[in-house]
């Protein structure tokens, strides 16, 4: 086997897929395929944090060898110490990390609240006599209006008194007319106005249904990356607060490693 067999095959007996790889290393999902096709050989800091992901030695991603199995009974080495240096390090990179993640657990939090809520994709539906009713005052009022002309200008027996008559109804007519195209105009505008904020509605909790699912992919992929660095830390440690803190009292020289800062944070309390 190659290197990219045993890449894939680790890979694939992890259950993980080459985003996934990819997120939990810090590379493209195209370089996880480069390596696997063998067309790039990974760099030495890419091979080590996939020996911790797989669970195996560097060697044997290198050069195929087997890891040597120990004794379980055999009696644990205790870790040494970290350096003042990698312990400021590691608080920094985990103040961040810690961060990212208390970001994220907001963000799913409080987007579960909003998609918990029931979404009204319901409308109401807008009648047209609602805007044509006061068409009818106007008719009425232009009919009152051609009555009166036609009493001052028409004057008893004249021949053009027929014309007035006729503009008598036929004003009142076309008011109505103008006034029922104009309130149907107004209802359909009103009414797509309506069905278009639903439908609104009804696709922004879809979108945020689909945002928070690949928030809660990304965050699991952030846990399983940020697990590999903190499993020597206290649970009740594990937050941007006490990295933070832990961190300012190795710059400030009161503590030597990030045991020691840790342990002062404990006293404090």
């Amino acid at each position: 086997m190659t290197i990219a067999d045993r890449i894939q095959c680790l890979r694939k007996q992890k259950g993980m897929s080459q985003i996934e790889l990819a997120d939990a290393i810090g590379v493209s999902r195209q370089a996880v395929s480069k390596w696997e096709s063998e067309q790039a050989i990974p760099d030495l800091d890419k091979i080590i944090a996939m020996s911790e992901i797989f669970g195996t030695t560097t060697d044997y991603l290198l050069k195929g060898i087997e890891p040597i199995e120990t004794d379980p009974n055999a009696p644990v080495a205790p870790k040494p110490k970290m350096s003042k240096e990698e312990s400021l390090a590691l608080a920094e990179k985990l103040t961040h990390e810690y961060k990212a993640l208390e970001k994220l657990r907001t963000q799913i939090s409080d987007n579960e609240t909003i998609i918990k809520r029931p979404v009204d994709g319901s409308y109401a539906q807008h009648a047209a006599f609602k805007f044509f009713w006061p068409f009818f005052i106007y008719a009425f009022l232009s009919y009152i209006l051609m009555l009166i002309i036609t009493a001052i200008f028409v004057g008893g027996t004249r021949g053009d008194g027929v014309v007035f008559v006729i503009l008598c109804y036929a004003v009142p007519i076309g008011v109505l007319i103008a006034g029922g195209v104009y309130a149907c105009r107004k209802r359909d505008i009103l009414n797509a106005e309506a069905s278009e904020l639903a439908r609104a509605r009804r696709d922004n909790a879809d979108k945020l249904r689909k945002e928070t699912e690949e928030m809660k992919s990304k965050l699991k992929t952030l846990e399983t990356r940020v697990s590999k660095m903190d499993s020597a830390i206290p649970a009740h440690h594990k937050n941007s607060g006490h990295m933070a803190k832990a961190k300012t009292l190795i710059e400030a020289g009161k503590a030597d490693s990030l045991e020691d800062a840790l342990a002062l944070c404990e006293a404090k309390k």
